[in-house]
């Protein structure tokens, strides 16, 4: 074997390590919403990250504020015979505003709040890390044998549809999640009523059909000439 063989041999070893730690990673991630305080249960200690990261500890709600709020600390100005400055620091005035966001902990949750919760924000790592086994199964392949056959032409069509379709449904029904914990919440008459949705796997998904839809013909001419040989 060449030394440039033995390098790309390397290089496409390491790269499925990386790909397969990854896939570890998110897995640990999901699993541990699922298995945290905010699920089952099962674990109520604080190992490291990735398997419990304190975000599973806290169940919590990134927002924004539709009520004033008063800021200590916040600049403040004052007259000078320069002109108007910050009081404290003598600078050019500052003002802060709106919008301001808020983290919303919820405390006492109902055990639908916390499933819900805990189920939408295992989602994402799950659905990553089902992801990311394809593409390391494909990597393998790719390393052994031809790349291009109809067995990766399914993966990569299997992996077309998680990204459109899964990752759609986990970014909308996470929003929705979102929500409804909200709503049925202490905060739910100084919050605006907004919905944050994500676009990127739709986008993500038809590139990968795009490339699919490539791959397909491709292993198509590849059979349609081995059987003119």
């Amino acid at each position: 074997m060449s030394s440039t063989a033995r390098s790309n041999r390397l290089t496409q070893v390491v790269v499925e390590a990386i790909v397969a730690l990854g896939v570890v990673m998110a897995a640990l991630t999901g699993l541990g919403y699922l298995i945290g305080p905010n699920g089952a249960g099962l674990v109520h200690g604080k190992p490291s990250w990735p398997l419990i990261g304190p975000g599973q500890y806290s169940m919590t709600v990134e927002t924004e504020l539709d009520t004033d709020v008063t800021i200590t600390g916040a600049p403040t100005t004052t007259e000078t015979t320069s002109g108007t400055v910050d009081a404290a620091t003598g600078q050019r005035p500052a003002a802060i505003g709106r919008p301001i966001t808020a983290t919303v902990e919820f405390d006492g949750p109902t055990a639908g709040q916390r499933w819900a919760w805990a189920i939408w924000q295992a989602a994402g790592p799950l659905l990553s890390a089902f992801g990311l086994g394809i593409v390391l199964v494909m990597l393998r392949s790719a390393r052994r044998e031809d790349p291009f056959d109809k067995a990766n032409l399914r993966r990569l069509q299997a992996l077309t549809f998680l990204v459109l379709v899964g990752g759609t449904l986990v970014s909308w029904g996470g929003a929705f999640v979102r929500r409804w914990l909200l709503d049925n919440s202490a905060v739910a008459d100084i919050v605006p009523l907004d919905f944050h949705f994500s676009f990127l796997p739709i986008i993500g998904g038809v590139l990968l059909a795009m490339l699919t839809e490539v791959w397909r013909r491709g292993v198509a001419m590849r059979t349609e000439l081995e059987g003119l040989i």
